[in-house]
């Protein structure tokens, strides 16, 4: 019996090695996966199976988070002033109060609606038919450096973008216009209507006579195309947008409604007839 009794003992204790030489196998084994913290986009393998890696030795590979993402960009020392006493108005966002902190439209150099329009093409893209199209899309500024670049007079900004769709891609460059406020009921004008004369900025305005009168204007901030009047203009008033070095004050023009996009090509605008965009 005690022979037996040893003999089970012994063979129990093999059986426990065993089992425990597998747990061993098993841990070896789950050291042979790496599991990313982030979820994301990997990159290029930078190693081939049966070469030795050793801790914090090589990357492996990069993996990069898509969405949100992050867009960096710079404002002058000049403008600091103002966008800290916005970002003092509307803080932070917390990601609890969307409403919060300043917002910025985001799109990439070549893929904007105006440039698209323009060519008459839409973008190429791997994205689901379902994403939302070309840009821009609106994210948040979510931090603002504590030093102005003593070298270009500039402040770093990070706004974060959410990147569903991965519309956007890392280390790309990007269109980056921070909204400070927004201004309702502004008059704005094509960029190309303004003329600058001995007394400053000016436009041609179309008078109900069919005339054309020379009006000084202030203007205000650009938007893309677009110029902001801040002063000298009203809104539905009509002002000469092109072809006019041949326009002289109270002189009569001939008033042409602007081609749909399509037909801007096949027709083309007469020296004596000035193009008037009607505002």
């Amino acid at each position: 019996f005690e022979q037996k009794k040893s003999q089970f003992l012994a063979n129990e204790a093999r059986v426990q090695a065993a089992r425990a030489a597998v747990d061993l196998a098993r841990l070896n084994l789950e050291y042979t996966k790496i599991y990313s913290p982030i979820d994301g986009r990997a990159g290029a393998r930078l190693v081939d199976p049966g070469n030795i890696v050793r801790a914090n030795d090589q990357s492996m590979l990069v993996i990069q988070r898509l969405d949100p993402i992050y867009a960096e960009f710079t404002v002058t020392e000049n403008d600091l002033g103002t966008v800290r006493k916005f970002l003092a108005s509307r803080g932070f966002p917390t990601g609890e109060e969307d409403r919060m902190g300043l917002k910025v439209q985001v799109d990439v150099p070549g893929d904007s609606q105006s440039v698209l329009a323009a060519l008459g093409s839409t973008p190429v893209s791997t994205r689901p038919t379902t994403a939302p199209g070309a840009g821009p899309r609106i994210g948040t500024v979510s931090f603002l450096d504590n030093t102005v670049h003593s070298g270009t007079g500039t402040i770093r900004v990070r706004a974060t973008i959410p990147n569903a769709d991965y519309y956007f891609w890392p280390g790309q460059f990007v269109n980056v216009r921070l909204i400070l406020t927004v201004r309702k009921n502004a008059v704005l004008i094509p960029a190309q209507a303004q003329q600058i004369g001995q007394a400053g900025p000016f436009v041609y305005v179309v008078t109900p006579q069919s005339t054309a009168e020379l009006r000084p204007i202030v203007p205000g901030q650009r938007h893309g195309d677009l110029i902001v009047v801040e002063k000298g203009l009203e809104p539905d008033e009509r002002v000469i947008v092109t072809g006019q070095m041949l326009v002289s004050p109270q002189g009569k023009v001939t008033v042409t409604n602007e081609p749909p996009p399509q037909q801007k090509a096949s027709a083309p605008v007469t020296p004596d007839q000035p193009q008037v965009a009607n505002e």
